[in-house]
């Protein structure tokens, strides 16, 4: 299945939506409950996108649901993030490939990851 993620950004909304479109894809493959990249690199200010590539589908009886969430800070312990750090979150998926917006973000360093798996799925996001 492919489809257009509905992508919103978290609570405090850092992120900026009317920004201009970079045109930069990130591919991103979800696999095994983890990540392919331990780090990634977009543009500042401008809007990007992550292909993201669902490929883990059931572990016992349970459908598998990843999604990809973003903080301001870099940190390898993404699972003691608190709620109100996420300044971005796309919805879950199963099984398929995506195309997920984010928004503008300004020049730093943050983390990215799974918010259903933080312990094995996160990554540092530079954007510059």
């Amino acid at each position: 299945a492919v489809g257009r993620g509905l992508d919103r950004p978290g609570p405090d909304r850092v992120g900026e939506p009317d920004a201009a479109d970079s045109m930069v894809h990130l591919k991103l493959v979800a696999a095994k409950v983890k990540f392919d990249l331990a780090a990634m690199t977009a543009p500042a200010d401008k809007s990007w996108h992550i292909d993201f590539d669902m490929q883990d589908d059931r572990a016992s009886n349970t459908r598998i649901k990843h999604d990809v969430a973003i903080a301001a800070g870099a940190t390898t312990r993404a699972g003691d993030l608190p709620y109100e750090a996420r300044i971005f979150t796309s919805k879950a998926y199963t099984l398929g490939k995506y195309t997920i917006d984010v928004p503008g973000l300004p020049a730093g360093s943050y983390t990215f990851w799974c918010t259903v798996h933080p312990i094995s799925m996160s990554g540092i996001l530079t954007i510059k």
